[in-house]
């Protein structure tokens, strides 16, 4: 035998050891009838109950002196249960504390807005928000593929997307969810970590809604104090012009009265007038005046004519003393004087007849203008008479001096308070606002902003298809440690203890492979035909199968060759790590940080993985990545489990499991 084996008598038989009463030696079976063959010995008495129940655990607690190892696994499994209690709940214990582990892309790609004049970069005040936050740990990106790649791919816990037109859709609120906030996600790579992703979300949602709604209010109470300062102008204006219109009714109230007694002075004054017009000539006097004046101007007429044949006489006259004159000169003795006389009557008579001319002439203008004078006269008399009385009463009817004093007073009051009116007009114009500008959008739209858009890049169905990737691995690795205790894995037959390490290794697992690979099969179509899950991949889903079953076998056997017994302990105790440390429940980032630490170097990690790449398309649908890092820990299992040392020979027909059956 070579120096690995730990050799036997023979094994352990499965009945008792007993010494009769002569101190032969032999077995019995544990009902007290004697094995055929068996040498015969004396009955004892049979024990009573509490003689039997003293004894059996008398003989139980010797053992813990007898086997000093069995003490000291006694003693370790008094720990178990507080470790195990501590290994679930220490990486699970308050993971919304450790969310800050978790990576989240950012690609703001907002271009701001100008609105109402102001510059508003919304997507800045956002990001700025989400990191003060401090929730998660936040990682800037400007390649939206290259973000998108790196949550699919399980780098980022997910990504935040905010479009160039997130501020000129959001701020204006026209229509709600009309700013969108785009968070994209794989739920298949982790169901708990979607469910932070939605919680976050709406949390986002209602912090920003909540912003906007809080600046918008700001620019309310700013536009009411204003609108409260414009309305105290407005109110002392009014007043001045309340007081301006006071006046203005007192001096409208003069201005009524003066206006009365100016109509009434005016209404006499257009009595007295319709008095002047009514004792103007009548036309029948006109008409007598004309035919006066036409008689008159014949009777000059007349006149002239007469005075034209008298100084016709006195031309003839003066012809007949001019011949009386010639003939008187022949008369002796006294022909000369009668010539002289008749010379000088003939001077007259030529005078007379100049005279008469001119008579005849002044007397047509003079008697004209005397009948035309004395008929315009009576006329002009009697009318001026009439006028006189007319302007008399006119005088008599228009307002005393100290009325017209009073009306100019009360114009003067009237103007004064149409100033002070179109004052307290101007400043209430004033105190206007320009332009009131209506607030935009409706209600709903400056309620509710802002709406996330979730971008599913692996969608799950429900919760019980969530924990698929988990539960199965969980039920591998529980049937690979049930098989192991099942069976002896470190005893070799004797006729074997010489052989090579590794062949007895690959040879000692060839059964529980076979019973791993069937037993997760039969898990395989349990999930496929009773819980009714659809892989995205079949092929990958049934090589994850495979390498899960084989890979979990591998790293239990390694366990138990190497530390026996303890092995198994360990085991269960690795089972509880991987659970809370794998990412198959809770991301591992939201564990402490040996439970991140130990994430990447547990076969559970990659198990998960697998499944989840298969059966969610999650992880890009990369199942080979994991299942490659499954085929290490195969072989590093394997190669542990191959090397010498840790084996137990016992002799070939005492080969047995390592449970009583």
């Amino acid at each position: 035998m070579t120096d690995d084996v730990e050799m036997f008598a023979g094994a352990e038989p499965a009945c008792h050891a007993e010494t009769g009463a002569d101190g032969a030696s032999g077995t019995v079976p544990e009902d007290g009838t004697a094995r055929p063959g068996a040498p015969a010995r004396a009955a004892s008495p049979r024990p009573g109950f509490l003689a039997t129940l003293a004894g059996t655990a008398r003989a139980e607690v010797a053992m813990l002196a007898t086997h000093p190892r069995f003490a000291l696994a006694v003693g370790a499994i008094l720990f178990f249960p507080a470790l195990y209690l501590m290994i679930y709940l220490g990486g699970v214990w308050d993971p919304a504390a450790l969310s800050r582990q978790l990576t989240v892309g950012i690609l703001n790609a907002d271009r701001g807005t100008v609105y109402r004049g102001e510059d508003i970069r919304l997507g800045e005040s956002v990001v700025a928000k989400i990191r003060d936050g401090g929730q998660f740990t936040f990682r800037d990106y400007d390649d939206e593929e290259r973000m998108l790649a790196d949550v699919e791919g399980g780098r980022l816990a997910f990504a935040l997307f905010l479009a160039e037109d997130f501020s000129a859709s959001t701020v204006p609120g026209r229509e709600a969810g009309a700013g969108q906030v785009r968070i994209v996600f794989s739920e298949g790579n982790n169901y708990s970590s979607a469910a932070i992703v939605r919680k976050f979300a709406e949390a986002l949602t209602v912090e920003i809604n909540r912003s906007l709604n809080e600046t918008r209010w700001l620019k309310v109470l700013d536009a009411s104090a204003d609108a409260a300062a414009d309305l105290t102008r407005l109110t002392d204006g009014v007043a001045r012009l309340a007081d301006g219109a006071a006046k203005l009714g007192d001096g409208l109230a003069k201005y009524r009265g003066a206006a009365h007694e100016v109509a009434e002075g005016f209404g006499k004054a257009s009595e007295a007038v319709r008095t002047m017009r009514d004792r103007l000539p009548a036309k029948a006097e006109l008409d007598q005046l004309a035919a006066g004046a036409r008689k008159l101007a014949a009777a000059q007429g007349d006149l002239s004519t007469g005075l034209g044949k008298l100084a016709a006489g006195s031309g003839r006259l003066e012809d007949g003393l001019g011949e009386m004159r010639d003939k008187a000169g022949k008369i002796p003795f006294v022909g000369k004087k009668l010539a002289n006389g008749a010379a000088q009557l003939g001077e007259g008579a030529a005078r007379l007849e100049k005279g008469l001319v001119s008579a005849q002439k002044g007397a047509r203008q003079l008697a004209r203008g005397a009948r035309t004078l004395s008929g315009g006269t009576a006329a002009l008399t009697s009318g001026v008479g009439r006028l006189g009385d007319g302007i008399r009463s006119l005088a008599d009817a228009l307002p005393a001096d100290a009325d017209l004093d009073a009306f100019a007073g009360a114009a003067d009051d009237l103007a004064a308070g149409a100033a002070r009116l179109s004052e307290g007009v101007a400043e209430l114009a004033a105190a206007l606002p320009e332009k009131v500008e209506a607030v935009d959008g409706d209600a709903a739209g400056l309620a509710l902003s802002v709406e996330p858009v979730l971008e599913n890049l692996a969608p799950v169905d429900n919760n019980g298809l969530a924990f698929v990737p988990s539960m199965m691995s969980v039920a591998s690795w529980i049937g690979a440690v049930i098989l192991a205790n099942m069976l002896n894995l470190r005893a070799v037959p004797a006729s074997l203890a010489s052989g090579p390490s590794a062949a007895r290794a690959l040879g000692k697992i060839v059964l529980p492979a076979a019973v791993v690979v069937v037993q997760s099969g039969l898990v395989a179509l349990a999930a496929l035909h009773l819980l009714h899950v659809e892989p995205i991949d079949p092929v990958g889903f049934w090589v994850s199968v495979l390498a899960v079953a084989l890979t979990f076998l591998a790293v239990v056997f390694a366990l138990i060759r190497r530390l026996g017994d303890a092995g198994k302990l360990i085991a269960v105790l690795l089972l509880t790590l991987q659970m809370t440390a794998g990412g198959g429940v809770l991301p591992a980032e939201l564990t402490s940080e040996f439970y991140r630490a130990a994430h990447a170097w547990l076969p559970f990690t990659f198990a998960v993985e697998a499944y989840r790449a298969s059966v969610y398309g999650a992880l890009g649908g990369d199942w080979i990545e994991p299942a490659r890092a499954l085929g290490l820990f195969l072989a590093a299992g394997l190669g542990l489990a191959m090397l010498p040392g840790g084996w137990k020979a016992v002799a070939d027909d005492d080969l047995q499991p390592a449970i009583d059956l």
